[in-house]
């Protein structure tokens, strides 16, 4: 496959960690409605130091790669 056709989904933050790949794509278009959320463990490990309190910590990305948001449960 195309290596010009494969998304890395990686942390934003840090040493920037591979979450996962798509390979191919995608088909479908990309908006608001239309991110993939990943919890980072790493940036949550790190929150967790200032805020004993933090559960989660998501990314959210679009279809193409880019990280649009980042929140924090």
């Amino acid at each position: 496959m195309d290596a010009s056709l494969t998304v890395e989904f990686r942390c934003p933050v840090g040493a920037g960690g591979l979450f996962f790949k798509l390979l191919g794509t995608p088909m479908a278009r990309v908006d608001e409605n239309n991110l993939v959320e990943v919890n980072c463990r790493s940036c949550a490990r790190v929150a967790r130091e200032e805020n004993p309190e933090v559960l989660l910590v998501l990314h959210r990305f679009a279809l193409d790669g880019e990280c649009v948001e980042t929140e924090t449960v």
